[in-house]
């Protein structure tokens, strides 16, 4: 798994590592001049690593894998502060035992645990990070002091049960087979992202529904309190 880029105005892709490793989840530095990734370029496991964004060289270790841990989805600001999350495995059944937000550079500093979660957005200031919760599935925000944990949404669970009751016995029995193995395909609420002003988080939610009236992934806006909701997308494939 090798990262490209693709010119947003002519196309184009460009080539931004070619070895013979997995490098996944890239994401800008807030200057535009780093992709920071996820890789196993580091051994075993996954690692922060950055790269100049042009590409093909100049690879920097920005939080090298902890044992037994993976280190997947960073997000940096402007502050220089990169958020990422830490997925801690029982080596012995190669099980998922703890997800959590850390963040490392800015105002902390040093390596520091904010709390249980997964796919961490950290604000454009850097003063606060969305992520989901892996326990209740809903999308919550704190503040990079840890302060002020708050919950935006609610229902993941009822949404996850209407979604399972829509599905056929095939369709069932693969989906239940994922959530014990916790390769879920689909989650309620996933995959928030900023606004650059800061005053908005997108993501992504199965509140609304298909033709059929199964709940489907579509785009959803909010403002980063929590208000006023909205729904982009409206349609039958997964947004």
């Amino acid at each position: 798994a090798n990262l490209r880029g693709i010119n947003i105005v002519g196309g184009g892709v460009q080539h931004i590592t070619t070895e013979d490793f997995q490098d996944m989840f890239p994401s800008f530095s807030a200057d535009g001049e780093r992709i920071l990734f996820s890789s196993n370029r580091r051994g075993q496991g996954l690692s922060i690593l950055g790269i100049k964004a042009n590409g093909r060289s100049g690879i920097s270790d920005i939080y090298v894998n902890p044992p037994n841990g993976m280190v997947v989805q960073p997000t940096s600001a402007a502050d220089g502060t990169v958020a990422f999350c830490v997925i801690t495995l029982d080596p012995a059944r190669q099980q998922i035992t703890n997800r959590q937000i850390w963040t490392h550079y800015g105002p902390n500093e040093f390596p520091t645990t904010m709390t249980s979660g997964q796919s961490p957005a950290i604000s454009p200031q850097g003063d606060r990070i969305a992520f989901i919760d892996p326990e209740d599935g809903n999308l919550w925000i704190i503040g990079t002091d840890r302060s002020n944990l708050t919950q935006l949404t609610r229902g993941a669970a009822a949404i996850m049960r209407r979604y399972r009751a829509q599905l056929s016995n095939a369709e069932r029995v693969m989906f239940d087979a994922n959530r014990t193995a916790e390769l879920e395909q689909v989650r309620a609420f996933s995959n928030p992202s900023w606004t650059p002003d800061g005053e908005y988080i997108l993501y992504t939610s199965m509140e609304g529904t298909d033709p059929t009236g199964r709940p489907n992934e579509d785009i959803w806006i909010m403002r980063a309190d929590g208000s006023d909701p909205q729904q982009l997308t409206t349609n039958g494939s997964s947004d």
